[in-house]
């Protein structure tokens, strides 16, 4: 398969539909590609709700919203595409409509990687590490890596990011002081509920009594959630005594800018857990042992996961119907790991 003609490449569309975390964690690929190549011109095509993730990026040009529902959306999907002339659409999702919308696109490099039933689609594939040899396993920043030689580029610093824009900054301390928060003491957010289900989410008795050991220390606690999480948040907080503060009615973008706020946060393994490190909030992940390596790649002290290995013998979604992993993953655990990150951001304040 002939070399990419990078001199040949003026526009490139990057697409990756969902998820929230897949999006985020994409950012450090997106700024590799750009400082090796500043001339050219990067855009991303995703759901609405992820792609808020890239508002304000400066490393990218144009955001593209996918709309999902009907084969009218898709074919006027297409024919956005094709009326942008990409050089290069670049597809890390890989799955059916991604993989069709870039055969599609009219570029002249297609590319993603060799899926069985879909590698036909792409003229140039990304050729994964851990397919050439399988015990030199990729997480998922490693995972989108692997399409950067294509373009001469080797690695990224593998530091994902979300922009926040100083009126979102003003809002998140507006919208503190309105429910009574004190910015100058420390904050903990905490995100108990997950749509990801009880193998991957720790119970809500122990985020509350998580919530209750660090109001006794005199730390300030404000729980998240969107809306399918009212009823975890209004549970929890019922367990503190009412004693927490909860952020409700906000954008996912002012979520993100009260979360740069909080000196430490805690969370499932979902979109939350990316969130808050892309704003560089020092953040706990509590994670099901099987997904740690792959969904957690970050390597700073103020990032850290805890699990609970070893607990079973098989861990896979459909079979476990007794999460152990998740139950039995201690409170006083993640307090120590809080109180931990909590004197190492000490100089945030």
């Amino acid at each position: 398969m002939p070399e990419i003609k990078i001199a040949e490449i003026k526009k490139i569309l990057i697409i990756r539909l969902r998820f929230i975390g897949d999006v985020i964690i994409s950012t450090p690929v997106i700024k590799a590609l750009k400082k090796a190549h500043p001339g050219i011109e990067i855009s991303y095509l995703a759901e609405e709700a992820p792609l808020e993730m890239l508002k304000h990026n400066p490393n990218i040009s144009e955001l593209l919203v996918n709309r999902k529902s009907r084969n009218t959306d898709l074919l006027r999907t297409v024919s956005e595409i094709r009326s942008r002339k990409y050089d290069a659409v670049i597809d890390l999702f890989g799955n059916p409509r991604s993989a069709l919308l870039t055969l599609l696109s009219g570029a002249r490099y297609r590319i993603g990687w060799k899926i069985r039933g879909r590698g036909s689609f792409y003229n140039r594939h990304i050729i994964r590490k851990d397919v050439l040899n399988p015990k030199d396993k990729s997480d998922c920043i490693e995972a989108y890596e692997d399409m950067l030689g294509l373009f001469g580029v080797r690695g990224t610093d593998k530091k994902t990011e979300i922009f926040i824009s100083g009126e979102e900054r003003k809002f998140a301390k507006d919208y503190a002081s309105k429910i009574g928060l004190d910015i100058n003491r420390q904050l903990v957010g905490l995100q108990p509920g997950s749509r990801r289900g009880i193998t991957m989410t720790w119970p809500k008795e122990k985020y509350a009594e998580l919530a209750g050991r660090l109001i006794e220390e005199g730390k300030q606690v404000i729980l998240f959630g969107g809306s399918n999480d009212k009823t975890v948040n209004k549970e929890v907080n019922e367990l503190t005594g009412n004693k927490a503060f909860v952020a409700e009615g906000l954008s996912i973008r002012q979520d993100v800018a009260l979360m740069e706020l909080c000196d430490c946060f805690v969370t499932n393994n979902h979109g939350p857990v990316h969130m808050a490190i892309a704003v560089e909030t020092p953040t706990i992940g509590i994670f099901r042992p099987d997904e740690t390596f792959l969904w957690f790649p970050y390597k700073d002290k103020r990032y850290r996961v805890i699990d609970k290995a070893g607990t079973c013998e098989v861990c896979t979604r459909s079979a476990c119907l007794d999460p152990k992993c998740m139950n039995n993953i201690e409170a006083a655990k993640v307090m120590e790991q809080v109180k931990e990150l909590l004197l190492l951001n000490r100089k945030r304040k």
